[in-house]
């Protein structure tokens, strides 16, 4: 087990591949991450921020890549955007708001560093191209809108160069980042159970491992029926080993799996940014 920042153990979450679909330190606080968006009530103590990364400094590597791991996850799958990146552009032109429990998380982990995934962005393809492929598990189309390079001043800064800037993705993010729309090894274990009983249609979904998930969620939920009432299905989902990864409906605008408000769920458009 490593210790760095203040004796945060990156390297072990006691969690087994199963449960949170990979190994390494990118999911290293997965577990945590999602605790802390599924219970906003709670008081969870966050991950301080990385020191700068550098040149054969393994330990500052393998710290930054967990703290920055579960971000992309959230965006892509809690929230369904499409393209974080406009996704996050949209949300500090709009002050950071964080009355969304996703976002809560994002605001107080990430916070005003996300300008450095932006900066990466608007550098790299690497981004765009993991769109592409949520988006064709999520069989959903996607438009190719470039983000606009506001943010070529983070680049300049060394650290900026050190963390991001050594190859498209040297963050390894566009690889630890999917896991949710791997294949899925297990499809025949998950269940879906729908019931009208005691009010409005609800469904659960249980998994039996991580990996795949977001691409189960999306195939049998799509083969549930239409309600009678016109409105959206509502599906809790549990992967078994690791718990409740919140409750999620399918927008008719987008056409993608999301928790929360729908507003918040449109911050991820694939629509242009104004200028």
């Amino acid at each position: 087990m490593q210790l760095d920042r203040d004796g945060w153990a990156w390297d072990h979450s006691g969690y087994s591949s199963v449960a949170v679909g990979d190994t390494g330190p990118w999911v290293s606080w997965l577990p945590l991450a999602w605790r802390a968006v599924t219970d906003p009530l709670g008081e969870h103590a966050l991950p301080p921020a990385p020191r700068p990364v550098r040149p054969g400094d393994a330990d500052a590597r393998g710290y930054a890549l967990a703290w920055w791991g579960p971000l992309l996850q959230l965006l892509f799958f809690a929230k369904g955007w499409a393209r974080p990146d406009l996704g996050l552009a949209r949300w500090l032109d709009l002050g950071r708001p964080d009355d969304d429990p996703v976002l809560k998380i994002v605001n107080r982990w990430w916070g005003p560093r996300v300008v450095e995934v932006l900066a990466w962005s608007s550098w790299s393809h690497a981004l765009a191209q993991m769109a592409e492929q949520i988006s064709g598990v999520a069989h959903t189309a996607i438009r190719d809108v470039p983000l606009p390079d506001r943010w070529a001043d983070a680049r300049r800064s060394g650290d900026w160069e050190t963390t991001w800037g050594c190859g498209g993705d040297c963050m390894h993010l566009s690889t630890h980042a999917v896991t949710p729309v791997w294949d899925e090894p297990e499809r025949g274990e998950a269940e879906l159970i729908a019931s009208r009983a005691g009010g409005a249609p609800r469904a659960v979904l249980t998994l039996p491992s991580y990996a795949g998930w977001y691409a189960t969620l999306s195939r049998l939920g799509s083969q549930l029926p239409p309600r009678i009432d016109g409105r959206s299905w509502r599906i809790d989902v549990v992967v078994r080993p690791l718990g409740y990864l919140g409750t999620y409906r399918r927008s008719r605008d987008t056409g993608r799996w999301f928790t929360g408000r729908h507003r918040w769920h449109e911050l991820g458009l694939d629509a242009a940014l104004p200028e």
